[in-house]
């Protein structure tokens, strides 16, 4: 092999779609790096850096060569609407400089840099006034409510992932991401 630098990463969950429940992808966690010290019938490789435990299983990818992308924050010129899919960690919750993963990608016009709009599910009341008590409800639901800024850095086929900017709440899994 030619890579001297390798990372190492674990499989981990499945990105699935809320709304149409398909697989978008498999999410992965980083576990390390490490450098290819001998080729043969067995390579051998020495770690360099391990966030966890490295175990039989995990697997080694080349490391990607790194470039230095130039962000430059900019709405989508084209409406758009996706969902939360994960926060990366496995966390149910994210907040202000946390990682996100939403359900738009490139197939979708999703872009590094572009900046988009979190809202909270607006809640669904019942209209009692006026209703005898053994008279159905009515129920409405109420529109959902901006909650914070996002801003996409990394652009999969079906996913992204978007660094939380600002949130007035904690933004969880399913929350809408949409044009500002």
């Amino acid at each position: 092999t030619s890579a001297s630098l390798w990372q190492i990463f674990r499989p981990s969950t499945a990105l699935i779609d809320p709304t149409t429940k398909a697989v978008l992808g498999h999410e992965a966690i980083l576990l390390g790096t490490a450098k290819w010290v001998q080729n043969g019938q067995l390579s051998e490789f020495r770690i360099l850096t391990s966030k966890l435990e490295i175990t039989a299983g995990d697997r080694l990818l080349p490391a990607p060569i790194q470039d230095v992308p130039s962000y430059l924050p900019h709405a989508p010129e084209t409406a758009m609407s996706g969902r939360v899919l994960g926060i990366p960690g496995g966390l149910r919750f994210a907040g202000t400089n946390s990682v996100i993963t939403i359900n738009l990608g490139k197939k979708d016009g999703i872009e590094r840099g572009h900046v988009l709009v979190t809202e909270l599910a607006g809640p669904t009341v019942e209209d009692r006034q006026g209703r005898q008590k053994y008279e159905s409800v009515a129920s409405y639901q109420l529109p959902n409510s901006r909650n914070g800024l996002v801003f996409v850095f990394r652009v999969f086929d079906q996913v992204s992932y978007a660094l939380v900017m600002s949130a007035g709440r904690a933004i969880s899994l399913g929350d809408t991401v949409r044009t500002p």
